[in-house]
């Protein structure tokens, strides 16, 4: 018996039908960037369509070649972030 079925009381012998629709945003500003796809699949879940243009100039260097990045860009309350991933080989 599965979740649904459970939740629902819905017996055991019955047939039941499951119509499941799905909202995809568009991604495909992603598709050059080197991006693993469980990695956009949770950037489609937070709704983050597009890259920023600091990530897209550079994600596809740290993916690709494993290179190491330092930036900076501005933001909207016009402040400067700086991150960083660290990863011990």
């Amino acid at each position: 018996m599965g979740l649904l079925e459970q939740l629902f009381s819905i017996p055991a012998n019955k047939k039941v039908l499951y119509i499941v629709t799905v909202r995809c945003a568009d991604m495909s500003a992603w598709n050059e960037l080197y991006v693993p796809l469980p990695v956009l699949r949770s950037l489609e879940e937070l709704r983050f369509t597009a890259p920023t243009p600091i990530q897209a100039l550079c994600l596809p260097p740290a993916i690709r070649d494993r290179l190491d990045i330092v930036g900076a860009a501005e933001t909207v309350c016009h402040t400067v972030i700086m991150t960083g991933l660290l990863e011990k080989d």
